[in-house]
């Protein structure tokens, strides 16, 4: 292959490592400017390579992101139901607080609480009637009951249904 003829093959696009390396195999490398255009291609073709690996990554880096942002979403939703239930058990704790006059903060358990520093244990503060009345009396009126068959039975009140 002549120079001329690799010359037209680099243009035209027809050249890979194959037939550069008969053709300077042939020529001996003897001519700087093959030389030079052979590190030239052998360059392009390196950059094309690792341009093919680089857009593997890439492929690679962008399907992992989108399974990001999938978990990503499905924690936030996770999380806005977490959110609600704390938000439900604290409004159910704070009721039953205060239908037994307990601290809502801690139950008195918490020296360092700011309420009531660990004081406020149930029956510390004055229960709200219409809370004690819904959430405790029922199982008061029912405690009665146990007590009233206890007297007639003998059984101790957490034996009988």
């Amino acid at each position: 292959m002549s120079l001329n003829e690799f010359q037209d093959n680099v243009t035209k696009g027809n050249i890979d490592n194959f037939s550069l390396t008969n053709m300077l195999d042939q020529i001996g490398y003897s001519n700087p400017k093959v030389r030079l255009m052979a590190k030239l291609i052998e360059s392009q073709n390196s950059v094309s390579e690792n341009s093919g690996e680089h857009n593997s990554k890439l492929n690679k880096l962008e399907s992992l992101l989108k399974k990001m942002e999938a978990y990503n979403e499905k924690f936030k939703q996770e999380n806005t139901v977490l959110k609600e239930h704390i938000k439900s058990i604290t409004a159910w704790s704070n009721n039953v607080a205060a239908a037994v006059g307990a601290c809502p903060e801690c139950w008195g358990e918490n020296d360092l609480c700011n309420t009531c520093h660990g004081q406020g244990l149930p029956g510390k503060f004055i229960p709200n009637k219409t809370l004690f009345t819904e959430l405790c009396m029922p199982a008061v009126q029912y405690l009665y009951r146990q007590i009233e068959r206890n007297n007639k039975t003998d059984e101790p009140i957490d034996k009988v249904d």
